[in-house]
């Protein structure tokens, strides 16, 4: 029997869509988005057009010579409502509020729990709505904004979209996420405050300047919008004395495919392994299996395990398709006499492999990457076209096997493409384990559409992510200290 532990959508496949988990937003309608859309270019045209570089300055000035909070009102002249700023530099104490926080990481954790958190507690309260920056972290590739929202109307607030600018660079919001502090829905209610981490990737080569300037939007019940934005000092050197960085330029070669190692970062965040895959790979890699990097210092050994994986679709940060950063756990040891990579293996497919052909009229598949694959009606009461491809994985968990992901258009055989139908699949998407059998089941829904069973027969659909594990244990010497 099943051990039902699901992983619907697995980190891995997670970290390919690019998917970040977002605060729920309300439901507005198409006016209101426009509205917003508007209201963030006019307020991005004023500040950085009519003193936006004063503002920042007069800001940090006020954070200087001030022991107490003190206000800076004036009247907002796109709404005429009363504009009040604040700024304080109370030392950070407010750790026990975010320690609880449903989607705390280890890395933050550890900074909550040794108070290195930069203090900012800079505000700005507009329409009722207080928005204040508590404080901030980063290691330069890592940002962690600490912020609360205060609710001083009589409707319930909640925030419809975020920017951030860090110097002279708009933060890309691809693998940004925001999260509770405490369990429960994004909704404010009238006079409540709640508070809130968000976390983005940043890139280590462009952002030197140490101005920020947090925006976020939020809606009452009404539909009424206001836009807020906080402008502060964060430090994207502030662990300096605390990184180390080696530059290595070395190639694991697995199945014929060359991984080139370029360089390793440990900070007091994280552990980040930056690697290109060769571009003349005759093989798409995907995943590689079992990453572990292992470090060691006169007699102590350390392994870091399970990294997260930033790529250009999930992070924003790369131009080239090739590039990947592991994002490991921060290490524990204080200087290095060696450093390994380990991988137990890849996954990877021939370029012509990444398809799968159907020929609906007859409910079959032509062509898959292997033989595993199945496709049945995604349940009795589905519209023609309404499919279901299943199939079961062998080592699904001590492999870490990631999702199917399939293209959301398809061709038919003359080359016309069609788009999937997403409204009323009667299917669903996902990876169930075991771990007593060490096996998974995975089934991924695909609509076609009633009208595709006319279309010219067969179908295809590219492959954006399929399991297909190449095991190959390897170790790579990255850094000695004797060489």
């Amino acid at each position: 029997m099943w051990n039902k532990e699901e992983r619907i959508l697995s980190d891995d496949a997670q970290e390919m869509k690019g998917n970040s988990e977002q605060v729920r937003e309300m439901k507005l309608t198409n006016a209101v988005q426009r509205g917003i859309e508007q209201g963030k270019r006019r307020q991005k045209k004023r500040l950085f057009s009519y003193g936006g570089g004063a503002f920042i300055t007069a800001i940090v000035v006020l954070f200087i010579m001030s022991s107490i909070v003190q206000p800076n009102n004036g009247e907002n002249t796109l709404t005429g409502q009363t504009v009040t700023h604040s700024v304080t530099s109370k030392s950070w104490s407010d750790s026990d509020l975010f320690v609880e926080a449903p989607g705390l990481t280890k890395a933050l954790g550890n900074v909550l729990s040794n108070d290195l958190i930069q203090p900012i507690y800079q505000s700005i309260e507009k329409n009722g709505v207080r928005f204040e920056v508590l404080g901030a972290v980063t290691d330069g590739r890592k940002m962690y904004v600490l912020y609360s929202l205060e609710n001083k109307t009589d409707q319930v607030v909640d925030q419809v979209g975020k920017s951030f600018r860090y110097g002279n660079y708009e933060v890309s919001d691809t693998g940004a996420s925001t999260d509770m502090a405490l369990p429960g829905d994004s909704l404010i209610q009238p006079n409540a405050t709640k508070n809130f981490i968000y976390m983005t990737n940043l890139s280590a080569s462009i952002y030197s300047n140490h101005e920020a300037i947090y925006e976020i939007n939020v809606y009452t019940e009404n539909q009424s919008q206001t836009s807020l934005e906080v402008a502060f000092k964060l430090d994207s050197n502030m662990f300096e004395s605390q990184i180390q960085s080696f530059d290595i330029n070395k190639t694991m070669e697995m199945d014929g495919q060359k991984i080139h190692i370029d360089k390793i970062v440990y900070t007091p965040l994280h552990t980040y392994v930056d690697l290109e895959y060769d571009s003349m790979n005759t093989k798409d890699i995907s995943q590689l299996i079992n990453p572990v990097l292992i470090g060691k210092s006169g007699d102590k050994s350390e392994k870091l395990f399970y990294p997260k994986v930033l790529t250009p679709s999930n992070s924003g940060l790369f131009s080239n398709k090739n590039q990947r950063t592991l994002v490991f756990y921060s290490s524990k040891l204080n200087h290095y006499d060696s450093i390994a990579l380990k991988l137990q293996g890849i996954s990877a497919l021939e370029e012509d492999q990444k398809k799968i052909v159907i020929d609906l009229s007859k409910n079959e598949i032509v062509q898959a990457p292997d033989n595993d694959l199945q496709m049945i009606k995604s349940s009795e009461e589905a519209d023609v076209g309404d499919m279901l491809f299943q199939r079961e994985i062998e080592n699904a968990v001590s492999l870490r096997s990631s999702s199917m992901w399939l293209d959301s258009q398809f061709q038919d055989a003359e080359g016309v493409s069609h788009d999937q139908d997403t409204s009323g699949s009667m299917g669903g998407s996902g990876l169930t384990t075991s771990s007593k059998d060490d096996t998974g089941e995975e089934h991924y829904s695909y609509n076609f559409g009633a009208e595709a069973v006319d279309y010219p027969q067969p179908l295809t659909i590219k492959i954006i992510n399929y399991w297909n594990p190449i095991l190959e244990n390897q170790t790579l010497q990255l850094y000695s200290s004797s060489k």
